[in-house]
């Protein structure tokens, strides 16, 4: 018998209708990035408002580490700040810091080590690191890295899904942020569960962002008729 968490999978399935995950983008508008000197500039082309979406954020890490980096920042924070109307500028002053940091975790996969480093800087965690590893491709032994943000640690906290349960009880020791066993244990078993129901593990990832309990409905959505 497939579990509760199961069951939402199968179910968010049938409503994409068969649409790539890949397709859940954001409408971002060039205003909110006004204030970053142009850094942004590459998103838009001539344009006021762009959607970019999961692929093309991956695409861009492909293109280039540097344009990589900040198009998951943009797709990750697209109001241009971060949570209390905080600049994205600490992120942007270090920016060549997450670079290494990424080409390092690219060649050698994560580490506890490297997780550590990456989320090494004051005001800079797992939030925006997540989504440098996830989108930059970043292996976590044979598992994909995956966002972990606080609404998919406000899932697993809210709903405790058994498949997570080690996770969950990790998460209880840390007050904002999973340490480096836990996220590699999150993503491991997302993995895990991803092939028990035939679906990729960015998938898992994406109910618990879309289905976080007590959040408002994310300003991220597929585009599933084009």
């Amino acid at each position: 018998m497939k579990s509760n968490f199961a069951q939402m999978l199968m179910s968010e399935l049938k409503i994409l209708g068969g649409s790539d995950i890949e397709s859940q983008g954001i409408n971002l508008k060039r205003k909110n990035f006004l204030r970053y000197d142009g850094v942004f500039d590459f998103l838009f082309s001539e344009s006021a408002v762009n959607y970019v979406t999961r692929f093309d954020v991956k695409n861009y890490f492909l293109e280039d580490i540097r344009k990589g980096l900040l198009s998951a920042l943009a797709w990750g924070f697209p109001r241009g700040g971060l949570p209390g109307g905080r600049s994205l500028q600490p992120v942007l002053e270090n920016i060549a810091f997450y670079e290494n940091c990424i080409k390092k975790l690219k060649t050698g996969g994560l580490t506890p080590s490297g997780y550590d480093e990456i989320n090494s800087l004051l005001g800079v965690k797992n939030g925006i690191t997540t989504k440098f590893m996830y989108f930059s491709g970043v292996m976590v032994g044979q598992s994909p890295a995956l966002i972990f943000d606080s609404r998919v640690r406000n899932f697993l906290l809210s709903i405790n899904p058994p498949e997570f349960s080690t996770v969950v009880d990790a998460l209880s020791k840390y007050s904002l942020y999973p340490g480096a066993e836990c996220y590699m244990e999150f993503c491991k078993l997302s993995d895990q569960f991803a092939r028990s129901v035939i679906v990729n593990s960015e998938f898992v990832e994406y109910c618990m962002f879309k289905y976080s309990p007590g959040r408002m409905a994310p300003s991220h959505f597929m585009r599933t008729n084009e």
